[in-house]
């Protein structure tokens, strides 16, 4: 029987080893997007006076990664998404809420499965 180190090794060289820490995307540049299939959300305390907002978790071709869109983006989208769906996070830049206040912009796409060209039932996301 082989030790946890050459195990680990021998499941890398098979490509059997998953990242399950997320990296974190922060939006700076509009247009900057987000493709995957929604995993999970937490809420996180913001600072002082920023209240909660939700920090989500997408499997992405590139592996997980973790983002906020901030309170009203979650108030708008959060309800409507599905763990597993396949959605596409587009950064649409910060608008003048007014007092001085700015709130980043998303647009959140879902790509619903029974639309997919060939597809005759819901497919979820491979993984």
């Amino acid at each position: 029987m082989s030790n946890y180190e050459e195990m680990y090794k021998e499941y890398e060289k098979a490509g059997g080893v998953e990242t399950l820490t997320p990296q974190f995307v922060e939006f700076k540049k509009e247009g900057q997007s987000v493709l995957g299939a929604y995993i999970s959300s937490a809420d996180i305390q913001g600072k002082i006076g920023e209240g909660t907002y939700k920090q989500y978790v997408f499997n992405t071709d590139k592996g997980l990664v973790k983002f906020a869109m901030g309170n009203a983006t979650d108030r708008e989208v959060f309800p409507q998404l599905i763990v597993g769906d396949i959605y596409h996070v587009v950064f649409q830049g910060q608008e003048d809420i007014g007092g001085g206040k700015r709130v980043n912009k998303f647009k959140v796409e879902h790509l619903v499965p029974k639309a997919a060209p060939g597809k005759s039932e819901v497919e979820k996301a491979p993984f």
